[in-house]
Parts: C-alpha cells; structure tokens; sequence
C-alpha cells in the first residue's frame, strides 16, 4: 500500500474498499472521520504487509488524528491541541 500526497478522506476510503475487497464476507471496516482537523494534511507513506488496523493507524497519526474503536466502527478524531 502507498500513498503520495493523499488526503485523509482518500487514504480512509481506499482502506475501506480494500477492506471490503480482501474480507471473505465482504464487510470490510466502518471507519467514521469526526469533522476537524487540518484538510490540508497529506499522507505520504508506503507500507507492506501491514494489516488494516495498523495502516490506519499510521494514516490518523500523520494526519494529526487519534483512532479509537467503538461498537460498530473504528473512529478518527481530530487531536485537540491544549
């Protein structure tokens, strides 16, 4: 997996197509992003055999975003700066 330059939005939708593509029931992961942050952030990256959870890991962490899991989905929300 890599990207160049993408934004969060694009980065989450690929890992959720991709998700959908390699899961045998073809549910893929829910991944919700809160409103914030900066929507200038790029994600520049490349990654291999990493699993879903870790890259999107990474993807939040460059964006400037804190993953967490809820029930139904895992959720990205802005960092909050103090």
């Amino acid at each position: 997996m890599q990207f160049q330059e993408a934004t969060l939005t694009e980065a989450v939708e690929f890992l959720r197509v991709k998700s959908r593509e390699l899961d045998p029931e073809k549910k893929g992961m829910n991944i919700l992003v809160k409103p914030g942050g900066n929507p200038n952030d790029r994600i520049t990256m490349q990654l291999k055999d990493v699993p879903a959870y870790e890259a999107l890991r990474y993807c939040a962490e460059i964006a400037g975003h804190q993953l967490s899991a809820g029930e139904n989905a895992f959720i990205l929300s802005p960092l909050v700066e103090k």
